[in-house]
């Protein structure tokens, strides 16, 4: 499912009206992150990337940090 607004776009899985699941959040300034989701926070494994900033990040997360 897709969802998008001014600022975002998620493509992915949702639960409850959630981002839960893999999915990817694309921002309106480039940077995204592709990965798993638990209730709307970015956990277990993801990759993050900004390219304005020249920044790549790929790893692990828990609870959207």
């Amino acid at each position: 499912m897709m969802y998008s607004d001014k600022k975002s776009m998620f493509e992915g899985e949702w639960m409850l009206g959630l981002r839960h699941g893999q999915g990817v959040l694309t921002c309106a300034s480039g940077a995204s992150y592709r990965g798993h989701w638990e209730f709307d926070k970015q956990t277990g494994r993801g990759m993050y990337t900004d390219p304005s900033a020249s920044y790549h990040y790929e790893g692990e997360w828990k609870k959207g940090t």
